[in-house]
């Protein structure tokens, strides 16, 4: 099931859905509540990117958010980056538009 990724779109985490902080390395671990294949071990910048699917937050907000948190500055290097990682949530079914 292909679903378009658009940047003005806002994502939000999934119903069934939940999930924890989990190590020193602030790594994010997701489990469901129905029979999805998780759990899922996100690395820090994806659980930024998780935790910013919150309904409020459209990809150029999310890529312009780790571009501060991080010090970039190619906007549209990250911003494609943050596209791919959404498209992931949503293909797994965690994150919703």
């Amino acid at each position: 099931m292909s679903r378009t990724i658009s940047i003005a779109n806002r994502y939000k985490i999934a119903d069934n859905i939940s999930w924890r902080r989990d190590g020193e390395a602030d790594q994010l671990i997701i489990v469901s509540r129905e029979d999805l294949p998780l759990p899922l071990i996100l690395n820090p910048t994806a659980a930024m990117i998780f935790s910013l699917c919150d309904g409020r937050h459209s990809l150029e907000n999310i890529a312009e958010r780790l571009c501060q948190e991080f010090g970039l500055d190619d906007l549209s290097i990250v911003l494609e980056d943050v596209k791919k990682q959404i498209e992931y949530f949503v293909e797994k079914c965690i994150v919703n538009v």
